[in-house]
């Protein structure tokens, strides 16, 4: 939805269900809206060290997105912690942007950025466990090697530690992932032997958290045994018992700061200003003092909140997983697309609460083939097989706004629009991106927009991945249905000519013969025979045979209505059936026939003409009368016209030996 009514600004950002992610998503969507610009929201799911076709699925977001057509482009690069994702990103930015790009929480100087200074951020916490509390055994529970952030945080711990005159040692670090699926190692490791520091820092909330759960349930008191903090300020630290004393990244204010830099670029570049060197500003952290370090005291009340947020978050998640339980039975009983799109109609506000919803599926243009007779009608449209893999064309799927179906299903638009010009709309709008994928195969994507202050959860995660299923099967469904038809095809119709052989033209008039009989239509039966095939073969070999016999069966379908119904019996002979069709009607077609293969034999430039003769039999049909007796009155017609035809060629002949 690149349009001309407002700037468009791209998001890059990983895992959107994680706080950091949610927080920072909100804030860009309410900045971006405040200062006019449409926003896209491109999210992608990968998990640090992972490698599967999933992710290299999801790395083709970033061939997706149109980056040339945007007017800015917001990254936050730390979410990509899966293997090749963040140089990939890098590199294709540098490469295709033309517009001005700010990271976000980012320690990238090359670009413009918003950031935490985090050579500064955890050192007061750090600080004030070995000052206010005067620690003197800490120790650190660090990210995973690597971690741009975690590595910074460690080094500012072993710092101050030696500015405190603290040993720290080999019982003092143990290396985390910054989640929560080491803590029952990490506990093993501080409190060996029994042994129990005075207090752990942890390079985030996540472990610390864990960590916190781990100690108590082996019977240690926090803070009274051990003092544990975190960083970030995630809503676990804030909602759990004992409360997580940590440090508090400001990611509003740093969304903050990133629109309202891309906005101070776009309008310098607009105004053809030179480029400046890459900004950075960091945003000031906030150290919170909570319980789990003793500076905070329980709560009744405190606890009674956490019971009741506890127990509404299980009864959301409960009623949550009820309703992608009966989503995945509705979608999974789908045989079309029409069905899916009908499905999600009926489902989707169980699932999510949005404003408008759309599904859009890769897939090109039928070409225009003479074979088919012409360009697709609506209903072809409508079942067209659409592609597997990334195409320059969308067609729309689904298409909700508002609560109400807009009717758009097989509107097929440019991809380079993400949507249908139908989606826009006088305000400023945030859409949220999925691609839809299984294995190797690319399906399509998905587009959301939230109310306001609402953001995708791991709900919308899951209900992508049913819907990418689903297609799955309704892809390899139409790969059985197409070989079944080329099959069928194949037995019905010539190889050479692509027209009906005798059973396929049999079939095709055994659907409507009846009918027509009882109804009393008049109809033409034409029959058609190559003339001078022989002579063809004999003079310029048999492939320009079969060409000549190619070209009369294009000229008869070429020229015929489009209910008209082609056979080529075998050798050089054909029959056209032209249902409602008078003697006038069967004298025109004939003229055509005439026509266009004489258009053809000017195109072609072959040392030969080819030409044919033609017996029409025109007929008001009544109950009793066959096809075969039809078939044979059209050959003697055809006969008869060969044959008058041949004796004024040898009359023409004798007057001009004369």
């Amino acid at each position: 939805m690149l349009t001309n009514k407002r700037r468009t600004l791209g998001f890059f950002i990983n895992k959107t269900d994680h706080y950091y992610q949610d927080v920072v998503s909100d804030a860009v969507s309410r900045f971006a809206a405040a200062l006019d610009y449409d926003l896209f929201i491109f999210n992608t799911v990968g998990y640090r060290g992972s490698s599967n076709e999933y992710d290299e699925q999801e790395k083709a977001m970033f061939r997706f997105v149109p980056i040339e057509e945007l007017d800015g482009i917001l990254v936050s690069l730390d979410t990509y912690q899966m293997n090749d994702f963040r140089p990939v990103l890098i590199s294709t930015l540098k490469e295709r942007a033309k517009c001005p790009v700010v990271c976000v929480r980012d320690r990238t100087e090359a670009m413009d950025r918003t950031y935490t200074d985090e050579r500064e951020a955890i050192r007061p916490i750090i600080r004030h466990i070995i000052y206010d509390h005067k620690c003197t055994d800490v120790r650190f529970m660090a990210g995973y090697a690597g971690h741009p952030d975690g590595d910074i945080r460690l080094s500012c711990y072993l710092e101050e530690m030696k500015k405190a005159g603290l040993e720290v040692n080999d019982r003092s670090i143990f290396v985390g992932d910054m989640w929560k699926k080491k803590a029952p190692e990490a506990y093993e490791f501080f409190f060996e032997n029994g042994e129990k520091p005075q207090a752990i820092i942890c390079a985030n909330d996540y472990m610390a958290v864990s960590l916190c759960a781990e100690a108590i349930r082996h019977g240690c008191k926090v803070p009274e045994d051990v003092i544990i903090s975190g960083f970030d300020n995630i809503d676990e630290s804030r909602n759990s018992i004992p409360t997580i004393t940590t440090v508090e990244q400001d990611y509003v204010g740093m969304a903050r700061e990133a629109v309202t830099l891309i906005d101070r670029r776009i309008h310098e570049r607009e105004a053809g200003l030179p480029p400046e060197a890459p900004q950075s500003v960091a945003v000031p952290v906030k150290l919170l003092k909570r319980e789990s370090c003793g500076c905070a005291s329980p709560t009744i009340e405190h606890y009674r909140n956490i019971g009741r947020v506890a127990a509404g978050e299980i009864t959301k998640q409960s009623n949550r997983q009820v309703s992608l339980t009966y989503f995945s039975i509705n979608v999974y009983g789908c045989d079309t697309y029409a069905d899916m799109s009908d499905a999600i109609f009926r489902k989707l506000g169980d699932i999510a609460t949005y404003s408008d919803f759309y599904l859009c599926l890769f897939g090109n243009k039928r070409k225009k083939d003479d074979s088919l007779g012409g360009e697709p009608t609506d209903n072809e449209k409508a079942v067209t097989e659409y592609a597997d893999n990334m195409t320059d064309e969308a067609c729309v799927i689904s298409s909700i706004s508002e609560g109400k179906e807009l009717g758009l299903f097989g509107k097929r638009f440019s991809r380079r629009l993400i949507l249908p010009p139908e989606a826009e709309k006088d305000e400023p709008q945030t859409y949220n991106i999925m691609l839809l994928h299984q294995n190797d195969q690319c399906f399509g994507y998905t587009a959301i927009r939230f109310p306001e202050h609402k953001v995708p959860n791991q709900f919308y995660q899951e209900w992508n991945v049913i819907i990418a299923n689903e297609l799955r099967h309704i892809h390899q469904k139409q790969v059985l249905e197409r070989l079944y038809r080329d099959r069928h095809m194949s037995s019905v119709t010539d190889a050479l000519t692509g027209l009906y052989n005798r059973r396929g033209f049999e079939e095709r008039l055994s659907e409507i013969w009846q009918e027509s009989c009882e109804s009393h239509m008049t109809v033409t039966f034409a029959g058609i025979d190559l003339d001078s095939l022989k002579q063809i073969n004999d003079n310029y070999g048999h492939e320009e045979g079969d060409s000549a016999i190619i070209l009369v069966g294009k000229a008869l379908r070429l020229a015929s209505t489009p209910d008209g119904i082609c056979m080529r019996f075998g050798g050089d002979e054909f029959a056209v059936f032209l249902p409602d069709c008078d003697e006038d009607g069967a004298k025109a077609y004939s003229a055509r026939v005439g026509e266009v293969m004489q258009r053809l034999n000017e195109q072609s430039k072959k040392a030969y003409t080819v030409s044919s003769s033609i017996g029409l039999y025109t007929v008001t049909l009544k109950s009793g009368d066959t096809v075969m007796e039809c078939l044979r009155q059209s050959d003697t017609s055809m006969y008869i016209v060969k044959r008058d035809r041949k004796l004024r060629r040898r009359a023409s002949d004798r007057i001009n030996e004369q």
